[in-house]
């Protein structure tokens, strides 16, 4: 499958602010154990759908912000 023709639908992406780290975490339900750090809230949802991509298999990346994998 070509990366350009890979969709994915989110029924919600939560975004939250962590105090402690002084970050924005995005993540989704349908995806748990994939969460985007970064001190924009709206890079956060962006990175979070180019970390879904690249744990789909799809290489994308979103500069300036950090992407998790919880195990």
């Amino acid at each position: 499958m070509n990366e350009t023709e890979r969709h994915i639908q989110l029924s919600a992406i939560h975004v939250r602010w962590s105090a402690d780290e002084r970050t924005f975490i995005a993540r989704s339900d349908q995806f748990p154990a994939v969460a985007y750090r970064h001190d924009s809230s709206l890079a956060a949802m962006n990175g979070l759908i180019d970390a879904i991509h690249e744990h789909l298999g799809a290489v994308t990346s979103v500069p300036g912000g950090d992407a998790e994998r919880e195990h």
